[in-house]
């Protein structure tokens, strides 16, 4: 099976906080769960938030939310850069 993953720090190195975003399609890692495992997880200091793809989500479905996430960040980055 092909995985992706992807793990991205959001700060500068020399930054004192943490946060990231992990993607990932693949294999789940433990032996009980046969699936596939997709996710998109994104994290600070002082929490983490995790959009996965769900069993009755096809992956039209997952990448839409993914869509509309992207969306909604970009006019949310506009606005701050603007006002």
């Amino acid at each position: 099976m092909k995985v992706f993953k992807t793990e991205t720090w959001l700060n500068p190195k020399n930054h004192p906080s943490t946060g990231s975003v992990v993607c990932y399609h693949g294999k789940a890692p433990w032996k009980k769960h046969k699936k596939k495992l997709t996710f998109l997880q994104i994290s600070d200091c002082s929490g983490s938030i995790r959009l996965h793809r769900t069993d009755y989500d096809t992956k039209e479905d997952f990448a839409s939310k993914l869509e509309n996430l992207e969306m909604a960040i970009s006019e949310f980055r506009k606005y701050l850069l603007t006002n």
